[in-house]
């Protein structure tokens, strides 16, 4: 499909892989520390193993970063609204060497918002269809883990992952304690 230069598929800036931060980099003529501190954030997936750390271009609204860059995002950075901060003008701007993930991505006609009936399943058919393991793989030898607070280890990744779960099946509920949500909702970090 052509691209019809919406700028809706950079509203979730793609995962890089290490030679994309190289070529970043080469391109902004910077060092790769003021690449990630500039314009980076450190994401993750989480699972029973722990976190495993990416590379990505943060989200702006307004031209303000949602998330401080070079550090890892919140909890709930992935459902905040914005977009890269390399899109202007609904084009990218680095586009010869735009992160990897956004290569793949195939623009979608249809316009229409997407009912996620089981959370849990739509998360595991993303990470089927996506090559976002094969990513999280190749910055393993980069221990991104050295760029974030002790804390965010295995035992706090489980913790994370039992409080949304538990938040899932509040938002489940015919009738949702507001007050529930809110409390776990803190718990995330």
């Amino acid at each position: 499909m052509k691209c019809k230069m919406c700028g809706s598929c950079c509203s979730e800036p793609g995962w890089l892989k290490p030679a994309d931060w190289d070529n970043i980099a080469k391109r902004l003529g910077l060092r790769k520390e003021e690449v990630l501190n500039k314009y980076l954030i450190i994401d993750f997936l989480a699972d029973e193993e722990g976190y495993k750390f990416v590379l990505a271009p943060v989200k702006t609204v307004d031209g303000e970063p949602i998330a401080e860059p070079g550090k890892k995002v919140p909890w709930n950075y992935a459902h905040s609204l914005g977009k890269c901060v390399f899109l202007e003008d609904n084009l990218c701007s680095i586009h010869p060497n735009k992160p990897s993930e956004c290569l793949s991505y195939q623009c979608d006609d249809s316009n229409t918002l997407v009912e996620i009936e089981d959370p849990k399943a739509y998360a595991k058919k993303v990470l089927e269809t996506s090559n976002r393991l094969e990513i999280a793989a190749l910055w393993q030898p980069y221990h991104l883990d050295k760029l974030v607070p002790k804390k965010f280890d295995k035992a706090h990744c489980l913790k994370n992952l039992e409080t949304e779960e538990l938040l899932l099946k509040e938002y489940q509920q015919d009738f949702p304690d507001i007050d529930l949500i809110a409390q776990l909702e803190r718990l995330l970090d």
